[in-house]
């Protein structure tokens, strides 16, 4: 039986895991990577496994595809030659657009994940020509996959100096974490530990406080709700609302909303259609205001 290899984003988890069973239950052996760490060693290991493999199976999906660690993964086993399987679990996939390394062999529809579809499974698997041999020398092994925030971490704990431009630079990727919910908490504690370094300067102090205060604000005035629009409209009012002034130009509502990673044409909406606030255009100006 073949020692299969699968290749898969973390957000297909759960199906690639239905998918490793199926395969299992044929008798072959199967390895995908269920490590959490990272690192070159953890990329050693894997491209070792590539190397071993008789079959790398390719778990198909949009996410797969735009995944760095995937791309040269796959990568890597067309440059060893290995017999490359993709098997499609989800939607939002050109099938026509596929790399190359990807469209050697006709993809399995997985989708459905009923019996139909282990069949098909199967017969793909069983079909599949045997591996070629290693290629003497070996091609150049890929370089250890960073992720989005790996990389603003080593930034952030490098010893040498940053730039005031430098501090703006990170401070925007980090706020685009924020809006991920799977990366929020790790951007969270790396802003704190951009905020510790000695160098930093008292405006990006003064930019993290702030968006550490709109976070600790959004949570606390909401809390668990579940209805986005009514997460998102709160939000704006428990700003308009501590102000207390009489009117507040639409630049602090703009950085409220721009904290909070509400767009402002959303913004717009929400705050005309709230019966409590009070909104208007005056001489090219926004103003809103919590009604009396």
């Amino acid at each position: 039986m073949a020692n299969i290899f699968v290749s898969y984003n973390r957000q297909t988890e759960a199906i690639t895991k239905a998918l490793v069973e199926d395969v299992q239950a044929l008798g072959h052996t199967v390895w995908f990577d269920q490590e959490l760490s990272g690192g070159q060693a953890w990329w050693d290991q894997i491209l070792s496994m590539i190397r071993r493999c008789d079959l790398f199976i390719f778990v198909l999906d949009p996410a797969a595809l735009n995944s760095v660690a995937c791309q040269r993964e796959y990568g890597y086993a067309a440059d060893l030659r290995k017999s490359i399987l993709p098997v499609l679990v989800s939607e939002g996939v050109s099938i026509n657009l596929l790399p190359l390394a990807l469209s050697q062999i006709e993809f399995v529809d997985y989708r459905k994940q009923d019996r139909t579809a282990g069949f098909r499974l199967a017969r793909a698997v069983n079909a599949v020509p045997p591996t070629a041999a290693l290629p003497d020398p070996l091609p150049d092994q890929p370089k250890v996959p960073i992720s989005y925030l790996g990389s603003l971490a080593a930034k952030i704990q490098a010893a040498a100096p940053l730039t005031h431009e430098e501090q703006i630079t990170l401070v925007s990727d980090l706020r685009r974490g924020l809006r991920d919910p799977k990366t929020a908490d790790d951007t969270r504690t790396l802003l704190k530990m951009l905020r510790e370094r000695r160098d930093v300067f008292a405006g990006i102090r003064d930019e993290i406080d702030e968006l550490s205060e709109g976070l600790t604000e959004a949570d606390t005035t909401v809390g668990e709700q579940s209805n986005q629009e009514t997460y998102k409209i709160a939000r704006l009012k428990n700003y308009l609302e501590e102000r207390k002034t009489r009117e507040n130009p639409w630049r602090r509502i703009r950085r409220i909303a721009n904290r909070n990673a509400i767009p402002e044409a959303e913004v717009l909406e929400l705050l005309r259609r709230d019966p409590d606030v009070e909104f208007k255009i005056e001489e090219g100006v926004r103003w809103a205001k919590i009604k009396s």
